[in-house]
């Protein structure tokens, strides 16, 4: 395997290109914007990126926004709140790496720049079931990192590894300036994650803008149904947001406090609902030929824990090792199933540590938290964890593992 296509351009397509190019492949990407476009394109999701991604893009050449101030997230805090608006415990601690923050709309459209500077074949391409045909007829691999229309129907739910047939929450999303965050009591650049059972999350953190200001996003997890889900896609930004305000300032007026003073940015939010879903990686077209799914095509997850873009950056990364071990091999749906298979190893725990905050947590998590605001060192292994979900387990996965965690951190577990 030696001439890739790549169909799709967001952190997975992209990423996987460079990591490709760099190993001497001669790389086709398929991107239905350019960077003109995308850079103008509606608000996209902010996520957190943690050290492991960030390390693959700095080894790349691409940690283009390290040095800015604004991108730095030098670490979490989780407060989780009672029904009557009270606080019951916060867990806080400090990253042993920064993470980072950028508006993904900067960050694709320098890439897809990039990417033809540094030699890859960029076309600006509506992707369809013709593109793929095409695409195969003449490279030796195909990667599909695009679900959009008719290409999602090639790759089959994964009813295995699916945990979830709906979705959890109904997600609000508003970029938002002068807010006060209580990571450090703002007096440090972090995220926070603040927990209303029942209810949903509220989630933020400063992050860089595609102008390059520093900003804030401010995003509600709503369970649907509850009184936390209040968004109407239909409506006007100014309009949703003044109801999340309203809402906080009459139920947990401590969450208020962090936005009381803030307005939209360029009235730019985002309304969508996910289903967490895991494909099987082979997609067979009509002419027989075969394509992998890669990015969120291939693993959907809620972002409350930010494992979206993370785990895409990390099977671009294996996906790049694997193709340099394999180039005299043939791409195959074996291939396609063995690589994937070695990757979900370690992959599962992102959708574990997911699906652990949608459901809830179960008692002997919940009594990993309040150890956590009890203990420093239970709270870093629990923050640094999230960049890394397979470290924490099996100890968060299973009680009586999470035990022996607690008893070797020196705590003794009490009722939550």
């Amino acid at each position: 395997m030696k001439s890739i296509a790549i169909v799709g351009a967001g952190q997975s397509g992209l990423q996987l290109g460079f990591e490709l190019l760099q190993k001497g492949f001669k790389v086709t990407l398929y991107a239905e914007k350019d960077a003109n476009a995308v850079f103008n394109s509606a608000p996209p999701p902010v996520p957190i990126q943690f050290a492991p991604s960030l390390h693959y893009e700095a080894e790349l050449g691409l940690n283009f926004w390290s040095a800015y101030p604004a991108t730095h997230i030098e670490g979490v805090r989780f407060d989780l709140y009672a029904p009557d608006g009270t606080k019951a415990f916060t867990i806080e601690s400090a990253l042993k790496s920064k993470a980072q923050t950028v508006d993904l709309r900067l960050k694709f459209s320098v890439w897809l720049e990039e990417f033809t500077q540094r030699g890859g074949n960029l076309i600006i391409q509506e992707a369809d079931t013709a593109l793929l045909e095409q695409a195969a007829q003449s490279h030796d691999a195909v990667f599909v990192a695009t679900g959009k229309g008719e290409l999602a129907k090639l790759f089959e739910k994964d009813t295995s590894k699916c945990l979830f047939d709906q979705p959890q929450r109904n997600i609000g999303l508003f970029y938002a300036r002068d807010c006060q965050l209580n990571y450090r009591n703002n007096s440090a650049s972090g995220g926070s994650f603040n927990i209303m059972p029942g209810l949903g999350e509220l989630i933020m953190s400063p992050f860089l803008s595609k102008d390059k200001e520093r900003i804030f996003y401010v995003m509600l997890e709503a369970v649907p149904g509850s009184a936390l889900d209040l968004f109407d896609k239909t409506a006007q930004a100014e309009a949703q947001y003044l109801k999340v305000k309203q809402f906080l300032q009459a139920t947990f007026p401590a969450l208020f406090t962090m936005i009381k003073d803030s307005a939209l940015v360029n009235n730019e939010w985002l309304c969508a609902s996910i289903t967490p879903c895991v494909k099987k990686p082979v997609g067979k077209l009509p002419s027989g030929k075969v394509v992998m799914a890669i990015g969120d095509l291939l693993i959907l997850n809620d972002p409350i824990m930010a494992q979206g873009l993370n785990g895409a950056s990390k099977l671009a990364r294996y996906l790049g090792e694997k193709m340099a071990e394999s180039k005299h091999e043939a791409f195959t749906p074996d291939w396609i199933n063995r690589v994937f298979e070695g990757y979900w190893q370690t992959a599962q725990y992102n959708n574990l540590l997911t699906a652990a905050m949608l459901q809830g947590p179960a008692l002997h998590q919940q009594q990993l938290l309040f150890a956590a605001s009890q203990n420093p060192a239970i709270a870093q292994a629990l923050v640094n964890g999230i960049g890394n979900a397979y470290t924490l387990w099996p100890w968060f996965g299973d009680a009586a593992e999470a035990g022996k965690f607690l008893r070797e951190k020196g705590f003794i577990r009490t009722a939550v």
